[in-house]
């Protein structure tokens, strides 16, 4: 999953500040979910990076909210599967998002 979203942050050359916060909501997933996927325990550091994308994103963008509360709720309980499937589904959504709005997608398609 953290491979699917990295390639769906895109290049390009000056983002919007909600792509921005797009691109930082990516990255709050990537970083708490990459050593998952790697059956590793993320580290205080790769959390704390979480934490601090989560935040920024959802300070510009409300969509970002939930986000930031799964990921506060995965660090707080780590070992939690139910803390931890709440996450990688709320990370999908973020996926999902910044796909139709690149226009990857149509809206409401599964993918």
């Amino acid at each position: 999953m953290a491979l699917a979203l990295a390639a769906s942050a895109g290049c390009g050359g000056r983002r919007t500040t909600e792509e921005q916060a797009a691109v930082r909501a990516q990255d709050a997933c990537i970083a708490a979910l990459e050593p998952v996927s790697k059956n590793q325990r993320p580290s205080t550091d790769a959390l704390g990076a979480a934490v601090r994308d989560a935040e920024a994103a959802a300070k510009v963008d409300n969509r970002w909210s939930a986000l930031r509360a799964r990921v506060l709720d995965f660090r707080s309980r780590t070992d939690s599967q139910e803390s931890l499937d709440a996450l990688a589904a709320e990370c999908q959504r973020v996926n999902q998002i910044v796909k139709e709005k690149r226009g990857d997608v149509s809206p409401g398609a599964s993918g």
